[in-house]
């Protein structure tokens, strides 16, 4: 923001001063790019031509870049190079997006500049719509289950425990026997 002051002088000697505020914001972008992913992990892209409005009719240098805050699954190539006047077919420019998970909204700024202009544009990464897999499901196995928690089986653990002759590692005294052996005199 910049405060200034405008002096109109009058033949006559007469002086006029009129304030004047200056705020510069943001350019509003010049257009919205929408890039369709193909799938998760796989690049799409899209590519356009741009041509810069030199007045001495000369290719100029460029920088392409997306703004930080932007999503890294986008990349533009080149990224230097020289902007190629009115009149021609342009210079090439490819903006790509590779996304990584579904469920999330992909959004970024991409500037192409020159010392003498600036072009902004919104990129919008889109995800296929997810189709669930189709079909029938397999039909159950019959016969006996090789799982044993399947087949059912009734385990006798009061039987198994009789069995035991010593603690186990989670007692307090491991390995101690559960009979106590009896001096007999």
């Amino acid at each position: 923001m910049h405060d200034v002051q405008l002096l109109v002088r009058a033949s006559t000697g007469g002086v006029w001063k009129f304030p004047i505020r200056f705020i510069a914001t943001e350019p509003q972008p010049d257009d919205t790019i929408v890039i369709e992913a193909v799938g998760l992990g796989r690049e799409s892209s899209v590519s356009f031509r741009l041509t810069c409005t030199s007045p001495n009719r000369h290719p100029i240098p460029y920088n392409a870049y997306f703004l930080s805050g932007s999503d890294t699954e986008f990349s533009v190539s080149p990224q230097t190079g020289e902007l190629l006047p009115e009149g021609t077919n342009g210079t090439l420019l490819k903006v790509a997006f590779t996304p990584g998970i579904y469920g999330k909204v992909y959004q970024g700024k991409l500037v192409v500049q020159t010392t003498e202009m600036q072009w902004t544009y919104i990129v919008r990464g889109v995800l296929p719509e997810y189709m669930p897999p189709r079909g029938a499901s397999s039909r159950p196995m019959a016969g006996p289950h090789p799982d044993p928690r399947r087949r059912m089986e009734k385990h006798n653990y009061i039987r198994h425990n009789l069995k035991l002759t010593t603690t186990g590692v989670s007692s307090p005294i491991k390995g101690a026997p559960l009979i106590p052996k009896t001096n007999h005199v």
